[in-house]
């Protein structure tokens, strides 16, 4: 097996590598600047990884999700970027994920998450003790904070951001290219990408 190299070095990369008892799999990691609490080595920025560390031989896995603000293009543009290596998709052991759900590559699940019988799409996250219920479908690059639940059935684009503590009413359908403020409750259809919050979810802004 080829061994990993995490993009990004902030929380949500000491998150995941806190998810194993050992760093055994992963090379190190790729930054604009090292940083100190990193427990596996420096390798230098994105472009030193592309000259020096061959798509053959080792695996990626994108630790970026947003600096200052929530940034869906940024993802995206790392997705791209790396796109010649696998991408290691890496899973919690206290995380429950059900036989017949699907995980995408690249994809994080983070402690005490539950998938139950649902899809999730490449390069997504399922962050600290969120739920997908069953039939549920996730797209590319969808992005889950901790605590929310999402129920059963709801169809959700790609590139989507979903804040912290949201709950998504069943049968929900949502577009691409949008972001949800945390403590949402979503209990219609969102069919325009934009940035939306509340309870009841209200429109903030178009993007």
């Amino acid at each position: 097996m080829k061994d990993i190299i995490l993009i990004g070095s902030g929380g949500h990369a000491l998150s995941l590598l806190e998810m194993f008892s050992n760093y055994d799999d992963f090379a190190g990691y790729a930054d604009i600047k090292e940083n100190p609490d990193m427990p596996i080595p420096y390798l230098g920025i994105d472009e030193d990884v592309l000259r020096k560390y061959s798509p053959a031989d080792f695996r990626i896995h994108n630790a970026v999700v947003y600096t200052a603000k929530v940034n869906l293009d940024l993802r995206k543009h790392l997705i791209q970027k790396f796109g010649k290596y696998e991408s290691a998709t890496l899973i919690a052991p206290s995380a429950i994920i059900t036989p017949n759900s699907v995980i995408g590559n690249g994809v994080a699940v983070l402690h005490k998450a539950v998938i139950n019988c649902s899809s999730i799409g490449s390069h997504s996250i399922i962050n600290t003790g969120s739920i997908v219920e069953h039939g549920c479908e996730l797209g590319t690059n969808v992005f889950v904070a901790s605590g929310c639940t999402i129920c059963g059935e709801a169809k959700i684009g790609n590139n989507v951001f979903i804040g912290a503590g949201t709950l998504i009413r069943d049968g929900i359908t949502i577009v691409d290219n949008v972001i949800i403020g945390m403590g949402s409750v979503v209990t219609r259809d969102i069919t325009k990408p934009g940035v939306y919050f509340g309870n009841p979810l209200e429109k903030f802004s178009v993007r």
